[in-house]
Formats: structure tokens, sequence, C-alpha cells
């Protein structure tokens, strides 16, 4: 299992680690190790457009994230999916890594919407409470 960086278990995770010399937190799944290795060996300098959409869709999937681009004001947001917001800072944190200092990046999550919560009837969404239909991924 250990050979591929989707399948690594505790053991595969240290060595890795080892290798990246990346810290893992206490509290840190097995889950989380792997998405933090993955980032690390995504850091593909130097920094283009193509470049970022290949490091998220390995990051968080294709079509699970949005990039905003306002080149006036140097700046680049990022929306990802509720689905990968536990991994949010890390993705953060690795595009600081590879983005030019001047431009200002915002990684948000991107929020369950009207069109999203619409394929669900009003009983189906009564079993949530506003803030889970906004931040949850919704199995109704």
């Amino acid at each position: 299992y250990d050979q591929f960086i989707d399948s690594l278990t505790d053991n595969g995770c240290d060595r890795w680690e080892k290798m990246l010399k990346i810290q893992p937190k206490a509290t840190d799944t097995v889950e989380i190790r792997r998405f933090r290795i993955k980032t690390k060996l995504n850091e593909d300098l130097p920094y283009t457009y193509n470049a970022l959409v290949h490091m998220l869709n390995n990051l968080c999937g294709e079509g699970h994230y949005t990039i905003q681009i306002d080149n006036d004001k140097y700046k680049i947001k990022i929306l990802i999916e509720l689905t990968v917001k536990r991994m949010r800072d890390e993705v953060e944190s690795t595009i600081k890594r590879i983005i030019p200092a001047n431009l200002i990046l915002e990684v948000k999550i991107r929020y369950n919407q009207h069109m999203t919560l619409g394929k669900y009837t009003h009983e189906q969404l009564n079993m949530y409470g506003h803030k889970q239909l906004r931040e949850e991924v919704l199995n109704a």
C-alpha cells in the first residue's frame, strides 16, 4: 500500500514526512497526512496559471474549486468545495509558497447555494439547521 500517496499507511506517511521534512500534527488523520504530502510534492516552480490549475486538480479534484483572478488588483481568489474544507489551510499555505509574492491570495470555502439546495424538497431540507444547510455536504 505504501507505493502510492493515495493509499499510504501510517508507516508510509512517516517515511514521506521524514523525506519532505513535514512535521505532522498529533490530531492529523492519515487522510490529512496524505494530503499534506501530496501538496508538498505538487509545489512546482515557476508559477503559471496552468501549473496552478494542475495543482488544484490534484489537491481538490477537477471541478471542486473555482479561480477568480483580478489582474488590476493583483488578486487571486480560490473557492474550494465543501468536500475539501478541512484541507483549506493546507491548500492556502501551498499556494502561497508557489505564487508570486506581489499577488494577494484569498482561499475560501464555496458554500451551498440556492441552486444546490433547489434539488431537495422542503421536507428533506427540514432535517437541517441554517448553518448545516450552508456549510455541510448534504446527503438528503
